[in-house]
């Protein structure tokens, strides 16, 4: 490959078996020369090539024994296939939903930002657009394409804004984590002025009803949707183009539940029953029970929600050819959006579904990149890159700025921040909770520097990478998890000594005025806080072509991932034998020790077996880095609402935590959570100080097989064993014994040296993971027809499948981890997905208005089907007597029944609950909830009208049979086990599994 017309640098590679050949990492340019030869054949030569910055271009060559050919090199043109692909039927025109067709994905659909890939966790995942990250460091998951206050994406990136994407797994060294490498490639400009305009149109006109609607005999909820926009793009002065795009949306949807409200009769039992037993009804019960909507209904129910989506999108990148061998190009993409929706699951601590306490959310998003690229000679290219991404949200209640002293109800709240109703439960997983998600309100700011250079040296047999790069990360966060309190009811105060239904033994204790003690708890202080961390890699990696049927790829790469720290050190730590220390005082240097031996190599290779099969194989270290919700928004613990060890209660902007022992003060006016001044005991969240990175060991083979000069055949095992994963367990947890606070307090194993610690959560790099699974795709790109299709077919085994954010903790008992060892959260056994477009052929009849009418028509397709998720059953209370309530039944029966939507989806009477102070027989995660079988399908008239022009107008149909899927049903013991709600419902109709939709699209590209 020589660069310039002299010719006088070269870049040599030398094909495979197959006879083919790769350049990597070349320079732009409009002017490279390529001359192939092969003992035995005439030479080939070809001039005026052409490359710009982000693409890959493919060359067909064709060589004869005995002349020279005049078309002997041909470029095999991608832009059908391109334009196929973008005409899928993609789900709220999102490009998670294509990231998550590859092999080994265990995404489920209704939920974009992060997926998890071959037994990875999904937060370590990295994602890269235009060369630099796109990282949320809060979650681990991508800025562009995270759900905002709902599963619904907050900002994406237009999908005609994108050139390409590629997901990579088991990547090199180029890239750390252990999970996929998705690589997103903004459209450039061009010499000629081009683009499109765009409108997509949803209606609920065009849309099947929920089946719980159906089930209840209600109507089919409101649902409107617009996404509209337009890309342009074309030539500037000087060798410079430039591109843009803009997408806005306008969505109102409803979102289904199937829920049961308190019913007249059952209220009456309870209070005959309270009655009966010397005592007066408490006057809190009735204006509380008043919050269920009457007009709603009362019973067994469906309600919907009217949720809202308003965002613009904005995408400008600008290239710029530089004299001599340099390039630049420059990228920007600015995001806005406000979304409702309601944020409750059934449940303990799940918060309301209810419209009144939808959450409010408010999403803005920048990124931008620029990269220099530099080409010293065609066979050596740099290019240095620089990144900034800032993914700022605050969301709200519903029922912000609510005075709950109008019910009568005196929490001590007095921040307006912190109004509205403090959540409510009422027998957990029986009744739907009142009061907005327990984890509201919250608020931050993630900023991402990145600085990076890269390396490619063609050197004939070996093609070598190497680099580095320097992240620095701000994490601003308000997490307010708690500060509104919760008080539940679910009858161990006074109930279940009455009656035997956990439904109305819960009403008993509400209308007695017996908040159950452990579970009825308020956080109290300010949560603002400024956490800083810094990052740095360098890897080094060489693809060397041993001879034409054999290459091997070795790297190395070294990850450093330096401790947090905040701000205004107000990060704290437990260490057993000192107590709680904040950071930087004696004892106590960082909030663990640092980690600086992450050093991961990499291997993999390639056999040929004969002209049309291939042996590959690969294995790699992988070390990740941590969330920042570790550390500032572990909220979903079940045993406490403390969210993280910068929220101890020590030193400024302490946080405390307050449960009031039996009985809990509850009536009108009273106190419910003591005076202003908290009373220990605390709660407390730790670090362990010997805190390794998570690292995953991932390996594969492969064999390949190609079926003619079209098709592909695949077939794979992938395994991954995780090691020194962050979970949260509970340190202080006490023996089993008598489920009673006092009695707790003194069997912790800290009661006697710091006897004003009650849970002391800690996030300790303890838990294990073990994947294994066999991958079969295949694939064909012809003129006319393309697919790509996979099944994988997987078992994921852990201990924790994640700690921080919304992923619950702790384990059932914290001082025998290995009871937890189970499938993971995200294992689905059996997974098929095939996308695939159908060019239809032109109908042989003369030309004029008939012919155009019949040709050019297309049909595309996306089909997915997957068995279900595993089901945690566990008790509504603290059976054990560990203050844990993690625990779960005992397994006495068979617990499958015959499909019933509208039933059970479990056997009640399998489960009993075990003997007091005791763990039940039944493990984690044992069943499995149900499957996805899902085919969305588009049908593509294209018309030009003229000049470049081109009309092109879709009927896009998800779910186009209408097949009822469902989410997982209540896994809480005495619930019932009922089907509550479809996959989509945190994401509706854009979600998988949702009822039938047909959303109309019309485009003019220009």
């Amino acid at each position: 490959m020589s660069f310039g017309a002299g010719g006088h640098a070269t870049a040599t590679a030398v094909s495979d078996h197959l006879a083919h050949f790769e350049f990597s990492g070349l320079a732009a340019s409009r002017d490279y020369r390529l001359r192939v030869s092969r003992t035995g054949y005439v030479s080939v030569e070809a001039a005026g090539l052409s490359l710009v910055p982000g693409e890959t271009k493919e060359l067909r060559i064709t060589m004869d024994p005995r002349r020279a050919l005049a078309n002997a090199v041909a470029e095999v043109a991608r832009a059908g296939e391109r334009q196929e692909v973008r005409t899928l039927p993609v789900r709220g025109q999102a490009s998670g939903n294509l990231e998550t067709l590859i092999p080994g994905s265990g995404a489920s659909g209704g939920t974009f930002g992060s997926f998890p890939v071959n037994g990875s966790r999904a937060q370590f995942n990295t994602y890269i657009v235009s060369g630099v990250n796109n990282l949320d460091p809060f979650r681990g998951a991508e800025a562009i394409g995270q759900g905002g206050a709902f599963a619904a994406p907050a900002i994406l990136l237009p999908l005609d804004a994108i050139q390409e994407i590629q997901v990579e797994t088991n990547a090199g060294a180029e890239y750390g984590p252990s999970g996929a490498a998705v690589l997103t490639v903004i459209k450039s400009g061009g010499p000629q002025l081009h683009g499109s305009l765009f409108e997509f149109f949803d209606n609920d006109k065009l849309a099947a009803n929920n089946f719980f609607n159906n089930a209840f005999g209600r109507p089919r909820s409101e649902f409107r949707n617009n996404q509209f926009g337009f890309t342009a793009g074309g030539p500037l002065p000087r060798s410079s183009y430039f591109f843009s795009s803009y997408e806005g949306q306008h969505e109102r949807v409803g979102v289904t539940a199937a829920s049961r409200f308190p019913a007249p009769a059952e209220i009456s039992t309870a209070t005959s029953l309270v009655q009966s037993s010397a005592r007066s009804v408490n006057a809190l019960a009735a204006p509380i029970l008043a919050l269920y909507p009457p007009s709603l209904g009362q019973g067994p129910l469906s309600f919907s929600t009217l949720g809202r989506s308003d965002g613009d999108a904005l995408t400008l990148k600008a290239d710029h050819g530089l004299a001599g061998s340099n390039w630049l190009s420059t990228s920007y993409a600015f995001g806005t959006n406000r979304q409702q929706f309601p944020q409750g699951r059934f449940g303990l601590g799940g918060g309301s579904r209810l419209p009144l306490y939808a959450a409010q959310s408010h999403t803005v998003v920048h990124l931008f990149a620029a990269e220099w690229q530099h080409a010293l000679s065609p066979q050596f290219l740099t290019a240095a890159r620089f990144g900034y991404s800032r993914y700022a949200e605050t969301t709200l209640t519903g029922d912000h700025g609510f005075d709950v002293t109008t019910l009568g109800l005196n929490t001590g709240v007095i921040s307006t921040r912190d109004s509205g109703l403090p959540e409510i439960d009422i027998a957990p997983g029986e009744y739907e909770n009142l009061g907005a998600s327990l984890s509201l309100p919250r608020g931050r700011a993630s900023n991402v520097f990145e600085l990076s250079d890269r390396a490619s040296w063609n050197r004939g047999a070996h093609q070598l990478k190497f680099g580095g790069s320097a992240t620095f990360l701000q994490e601003n966060a308000f997490t307010d998890t708690g500060m509104r309190g919760r008080l539940v009811f679910d009858g161990s105060e006074l109930g279940d000594k009455l009656s035997t239904d956990f439904a109305i033994a819960s009403l008993v204790d509400l209308l007695a005025g017996l908040p159950a003690p452990g579970v009825t708890t308020i956080a109290r202080g300010d949560s603002q806080r400024y956490l800083r961390q810094h990052r740095w890699a360098a890897f080094v990696e060489d693809g060397w072509q041993v001879r034409p049927a054999l290459k091997v790829t070795l790297g190395l790469r070294h990850d450093q991932f330096s401790v947090p720290t905040e701000k205004q050190g107000r990060l704290s730590n437990f260490v057993p034998g000192a107590g709680l220390l904040v950071v930087g005082t004696p004892g106590l240097t960082h909030e663990y020790h640092p980690n600086d031996v992450d050093f991961a190599p990499r291997a993999a290779f390639a056999l040929g077996l004969g002209a049309n099969r291939a042996f590959r194989g690969g294995w790699g270290l992988y070390f990740d880095a941590q969330p920042f919700d570790e550390l500032m928004d572990n909220s979903n613990n079940s045993n406490s609402i403390l969210s993280g060890p910068v929220f101890n209660p020590i030193g400024r902007s302490a946080i405390f935590t307050i449960t009031p022992p039996p009985p809990v003060p509850f009536g009108p006016g009273v106190q419910i959570f003591g005076p202003a001044a908290p009373q220990p005991p605390f709660d407390v969240f730790a670090v362990s100080t010997h805190f390794p990175d998570p690292r995953y060991r991932n390996f594969n083979l492969a064999v390949e097989q190609r079926l003619g000069s079209q098709q592909l055949l695949r077939i794979a095992y992938y395994g991954t064993r995780g090691e020194y994963l962050p979970v949260v367990m509970d340190v202080n947890q006490p023996l089993p014994g008598q489920a009673d606070p006092a009695s707790e307090q003194a069997r912790r194993p800290f009661a006697a040296a710091f006897p004003k610690f009650r849970v002391i959560n800690t996030l300790a790099a303890a838990a294990h993971s073990n994947y294994n699974s066999l991958q079969v795709s295949a694939q064909r790109s012809a003129a006319n027809v393309t697919f790509r299709a996979s099944y994988t077919f997987s078992k994921s085994l852990d201990e924790a499948s994640g700690a921080g954010g919304f992923r619950g903790g702790p384990p059932e008992d914290s001082r025998n981890l290995r009871r937890d060892y189970g499938r993971s959260d995200f294992d689905a056994r059996h997974r098929f997905t095939v996308s695939y477009a159908w060019r239809v052929p032109a109908p042989a009849v003369p030309r004029g208005w008939l012919r155009a009418l019949l040709a050019n028509w297309q049909l595309n397709g996306i089909t997915t089907l997957h068995t279900g998720g595993p089901l945690n059953i566990t008790l509504p209370f603290d059976n054990s007597g560990t203050g844990e309530f993690r625990d779960r039944p005992n397994l006495i029966g068979n617990a499958r029944v015959a499909f019933n939507p509208t039933g059970p989806y479990l056997n009640p009477a399998a489960f009993a609950q075990p003997a007091q102070g005791t763990y039940g027989n039944l493990g984690r995660n044992v069943f499995s909830g149900p499957g996805l079988n899902n085919f969305d399908l588009s049908f593509v008239k294209s018309q030009p009208i003229g000049g470049d022009r081109l009309l092109r107008l879709r009927a896009e149909f998800f779910n186009v049979w209408n097949h009822p899927n469902f989410a997982n049903p209540s896994t809480t013991f005495g619930s019932g086990f009922r089907l509550t709600s479809t996959p989509d419902s945190f994401n509706p109709y854009f979600g998988n599994g949702s009822p039938r939709n047909v959303q109309l699209v019309a485009e003019l590209e220009f």
